[in-house]
């Protein structure tokens, strides 16, 4: 062992110290996907202003270039409320949804640069308006406001908030809001605790379509959490497990908390329900909890004894689609002739198309010949004119992106399996630290086709041209790619005389 050297220690005053700047506010502005994941954190903070035993009214109205969220009936907030509002990262909301300060005040300039907010506090007579104009910059530092004050404009009987969001910077889907506050809110709307309107139309809570259910109240020490646990009918286009949620807000879902999922036996889909713990730890953007943190461990231990009698059930029903031998040597082979020409596709600077471009490809048809005393005519392709965002030097065929994407399918396995969902073609699953690819085989094309090998192909196809997380694609240029690899793939059939 060596021995530890001795070194003098020089004295001095410095002190460092940490600090903030107040730009980094913008970063995180720009902390969601979308404007409905914005509009909902809004959501979030009216969910927070509850009052106990009376329904919260939420309005939302979708105009051209503003958006306006009324919420009614609910706490409110008064001069305190909107000083605490205006401070990032300072909450007095510990427990509720705005538990970390900062959601509601980056949503606003995700969907804008400007905002007005009318508040009043139940039971007070004073309602407050301030007004931002441009929420995103701080060229001249901390936002300072000067509130105007009106008496009576709104009862006292009743807290009101309202934020209308103007000079828009996204687009607001108005149908996926919908759908999303149906399901983000389930529980919410179903036990009537919140209602929700866009534009004057009623929200209704989605419809889970169980056929056996059974409702729980459980404790862990004094804290207590509820639920229900049930059935779904064979064969549905649902997508099974656990919904868990805070305070009546969907949080994660397709939770089976330590028992295998339908990956492991396609009639566990069956299993569905909900559970609600609000002393549960939030991460963030509120997409998931903190698995480690005594709540969860707590909830999951009750949650996995529960489920047992469902899953004991579903593990000894017979499932209706069995998988064959002759199925998976099929889905081998097809993956074997994926996986070389996947080695070609990859390598720099060649291409199938490219290479096969140049020479006839047989189709069973006489080639055409010259008339020996025709004159060849020199043809001069007409230029195509280039696109409005097109540049004026394409990117190469394969670019750096889409081959780091493309290089996990190579030696990609392919297996026929059974996704409980008759509108989902094939899903990418992990098994044992391997990504494989599911091709479900009760997908109406897959039992038209019975499975043959081009269909393998082309779903294998449609999850190569699949964008990853953090990839920008739109739907032209999904099928633009999806139809490249494709067309590629098919010429490669050709040139290795491959026998469908």
């Amino acid at each position: 062992m060596l021995k530890e050297a001795k070194f003098k220690e020089i004295s001095s005053n410095i002190l460092l110290e940490e600090e903030i700047d107040i730009n980094i506010v913008t970063s995180l502005m720009r902390n969601y996907r979308n404007a409905v994941e914005a509009i909902l954190e809004l959501i979030d903070n009216a969910v927070d202003d509850r009052q106990k035993g009376v329904p919260l009214q939420i309005e939302i109205f979708l105009g051209p270039k503003l958006v306006e969220i009324v919420n009614s009936r609910g706490i409110g907030m008064g001069l305190n409320e909107l000083k605490s509002f205006l401070k990032w990262g300072q909450s007095s909301k510990q427990g509720k949804l705005g538990r970390y300060g900062q959601g509601g005040k980056a949503a606003l300039g995700y969907l804008g640069r400007s905002w007005t907010l009318k508040t009043s506090k139940l039971g007070e007579e004073k309602t407050y308006i301030i007004e931002e104009n441009d929420w995103r910059s701080r060229m001249g530092g901390k936002k300072k406001y000067k509130p105007k004050i009106y008496e009576s404009m709104i009862s006292k009987e009743e807290g009101k908030v309202v934020i209308k969001i103007r000079n828009l910077s996204r687009k607001i889907n108005e149908k996926k809001l919908k759908e999303a506050l149906s399901d983000y809110y389930r529980m919410l709307l179903e036990e009537k605790k919140v209602k929700i309107e866009i534009n004057k139309e009623a929200i209704k809570p989605l419809k889970i379509p169980v056929i056996q259910k059974e409702d729980f109240i459980e404790k862990v020490d004094s804290k207590k959490f509820h639920g229900w646990v049930g059935l779904l009918p064979p064969n549905v286009s649902f997508r099974g497990g656990i919904r868990c949620c805070v305070l009546g807000r969907k949080i994660t879902e397709n939770e089976y908390f330590g028992h295998p999922d339908y990956t492991y036996k396609a009639t566990l889909n069956r299993i569905v329900g909900e559970v609600n713990a609000d002393f549960l730890e939030l991460n963030l953007n509120k997409t998931g909890f903190d698995t480690d943190s005594w709540g969860w461990v707590k909830v999951k231990e009750k949650m996995y004894k529960k489920m047992v009698p469902f899953i004991e059930f579903l593990l000894y029903e017979k499932e209706e689609e069995q998988i064959t031998e002759d199925e998976k040597e099929r889905h081998k082979k097809a993956s074997d002739v994926w996986n070389k020409f996947m080695k070609e596709y990859l390598k720099e600077g060649r291409i199938p198309s490219e290479e096969l471009r140049t020479k006839e490809l047989d189709f069973g048809q006489k080639p055409f010949e010259k008339e020996k005393d025709s004159k060849e005519t020199e043809i001069i392709p007409f230029p195509r004119p280039r696109g409005k965002y097109e540049p004026a030097t394409p990117p190469p065929e394969v670019a750096i992106g889409k081959r780091k994407r493309l290089k996990k399918f190579l030696g990609i396995r392919v297996e026929p399996g059974v996704i409980p969902d008759l509108t989902i073609r094939s899903e990418l699953q992990k098994r044992g630290g391997e990504e494989i690819i599911i091709v479900n085989k009760i997908f109406p094309a897959y039992k038209k086709r019975k499975g043959d090998s081009l269909y393998i192909w082309e779903t294998i196809a449609m999850e190569c041209a699949k964008p990853e997380e953090d990839e920008e694609m739109n739907y032209i240029e999904y099928l633009k790619e999806l139809g490249k690899i494709f067309s590629n793939f098919c010429l490669y059939l050709e040139k290795n005389k491959i026998k469908i």
